[in-house]
């Protein structure tokens, strides 16, 4: 067996097209693989395309994305960042604060735990429903006697005046801060 020795010249033109060769099939073999990742592929992850259909007319942000209702979707899978897509997905200022919350289904979606929903009150666990309380900036709060949140949510009682039964002054005494 008779090897021949090989004349190869490397040639400078030709450098950084092979660098971007190798680039470019670098890049598309970490896209193949991370595309076929178990955890990214799971039937739960995937997004439900179903759109919402509302009986009233919907606001502008559900015009902006032609009718669907986004919370209603399971777009925070098995992302590494879910809160982080959350907040893509429900941006602000229609959403306060969208986190990535566990579902009684055992499901992944984003909710707006900002919002003053008795359900998710400032937390994804934070329900305010039992206890007979509303949610008011995060918190829940008895507005039969909050001083702060006398009858409804930031209607503060003035001075030392107590809130009985959602009102300020309940036995004669004034009212709140006036903005009734």
């Amino acid at each position: 067996m008779e090897f021949r020795k090989v004349n190869f010249k490397l040639n400078m033109n030709t450098v950084p097209k092979v660098w971007l060769l190798l680039v470019v099939i670098s890049a598309l073999w970490l896209v193949s693989v991370s595309a076929t990742d178990s955890d990214e592929l799971d039937f739960e992850d995937k997004l439900d395309t179903t759109p919402w259909i509302s009986t009233r007319q919907p606001g502008r942000f559900l015009l902006q994305n032609g009718g669907r209702n986004p919370q209603r979707r399971n777009w925070c899978g098995g992302g590494r960042a879910p809160n982080f897509a959350c907040r893509l997905i429900l941006p602000w200022p229609e959403f306060r604060n969208p986190q990535c919350c566990w579902t009684r289904n055992n499901n992944r979606r984003c909710f707006d735990v900002g919002a003053d929903n008795d359900l998710r009150c400032g937390s994804c666990t934070r329900s305010c429903r039992p206890s007979g309380r509303k949610c008011c900036g995060g918190v829940c709060v008895d507005l039969l006697s909050d001083r702060n949140n006398c009858g409804r949510c930031g209607n503060r009682c003035r001075g030392r005046v107590r809130c009985q039964n959602g009102i300020c002054g309940y036995n004669g005494g004034p009212r709140g801060d006036g903005d009734d």
